[in-house]
């Protein structure tokens, strides 16, 4: 595979363009501590419209236009969307590196870009709808993280109250509703060993900003969002229940769905109007703690 490597003095941030523009590693220098979740087994060779399990499941993808997968329009949409498994053009200007992809079904201009601004992953995307009328789509923050022993989470202090997304989990049946603080589950800490769970913020996000504490690497990554643009608030994490795999990410996204259908079903929006472009930001920052 082709990669392109960001690095100054504190990190060094790895993307893979043939794979929808993944980020596959970012590193903290100072400490040589490793973020992202990495494959256990490898990169398998990806074709557009797979099923997200037969891929790697690792590092940062994006979620668009559904998590899927699902029929929109006439259009058949694939699990976790078209932009994972596809190939982006890149090219790199004043230390910016440009990722990428125009789509003809459905008719979008998708635009990613990366720099490094001190102890700071920065990434703004540009997602423009050609047609006259509106595009159906969910844009979803797909970035797994490492799990580590002694991990804590933080999550916005106005977030309040979540949904359970995963029936038979910790958190009980599918739409169970529970509070953040004084709850009997602990939200700050992993779930026990080999099982999983997904839950989300039943309001919008007021103060776009998660983190994960590693005490034993000695670095906290906080992950910081718009909240304008993406007010929804996911998190995701497997401590062996899916695949083996022990990961977690935190998904801010634009609309309270993980699929158009689900959307639809709630009554929510998921779209970018006819002509318009969907403007989105999120930052990585790496910190020493301890």
């Amino acid at each position: 595979m082709n990669r392109i490597i960001l690095e100054n003095d504190l990190l060094s941030v790895v993307i893979l363009p043939e794979r929808g523009g993944k980020l596959a590693s970012i590193r903290h220098l100072p400490t040589g501590f490793e973020l992202l979740a990495q494959p256990p087994h490898g990169y398998p060779p990806l074709q557009p419209g797979m099923p997200f399990h037969l891929g790697d499941a690792s590092g940062f993808d994006d979620v668009f236009p559904s998590m899927g997968p699902e029929t929109s329009n006439g259009i058949d949409l694939p699990d976790h969307g078209q932009i994972w498994s596809a190939p982006m053009t890149a090219s790199l200007s004043d230390e910016r590196l440009s990722l990428r992809r125009e789509s003809k079904l459905p008719a979008y201009s998708y635009e990613k870009q990366l720099w490094l601004e001190g102890d700071a992953v920065r990434m703004e995307w540009s997602i423009r709808n050609p047609a006259t009328h509106s595009l159906p789509a969910v844009w979803i923050c797909h970035c797994l993280m490492r799990d580590e022993e002694g991990l804590r989470f933080e999550f916005p202090p106005d977030a309040g109250e979540v949904s359970n997304l995963i029936p038979g989990s910790a958190l009980g049946e599918f739409g169970q509703v529970h509070r953040t603080v004084g709850a009997e589950y602990d939200f700050s800490r992993p779930p026990q060993p080999d099982s999983a769970v997904k839950f989300r913020f039943r309001r919008p996000i007021q103060e776009g900003r998660c983190a994960a504490l590693y005490p034993r690497s000695g670095v906290r990554a906080e992950l910081e969002f718009d909240p304008a643009t993406l007010p929804f608030l996911s998190f995701w994490m497997t401590t062996g229940a899916y695949r083996g795999d022990r990961n977690f990410a935190f998904e801010p996204a634009t609309a309270p769905c993980d699929t158009l259908e689900e959307g639809r079903h709630n009554g929510c929006r998921a779209e970018i109007p006819p002509k318009g472009t969907l403007s989105l930001r999120i930052s990585i920052r790496l910190t020493k703690i301890g």
